[in-house]
């Protein structure tokens, strides 16, 4: 998850006009924690979304897929 709750932002109950009234007032209402709050989530994505990790575990994914091509042939 992105949102990690009073760290990268807030999670409220979507059913919850209240929760998420209060959430918001909260917001506006502290700068300071807002923008710590904003550059830990952007912290967060560039560390979830960095290229070398991401492309990495590609090509573990890749080559689980081709390593299980073998499984089931025949050797003649």
């Amino acid at each position: 998850d992105i949102v990690i709750n009073n760290q990268t932002g807030y999670t409220v109950n979507p059913k919850s006009p209240k929760e998420l009234a209060d959430a918001i007032i909260k917001t506006i209402n502290s700068h300071i924690e807002s923008r710590r709050m904003a550059f830990a989530g952007h912290e967060l994505v560039r560390e979830m979304l960095d290229i070398k990790s991401t492309s990495e575990n590609i090509l573990e994914i890749y080559n689980n897929i081709l390593s299980y091509g073998n499984v089931g042939e025949k050797n003649v």
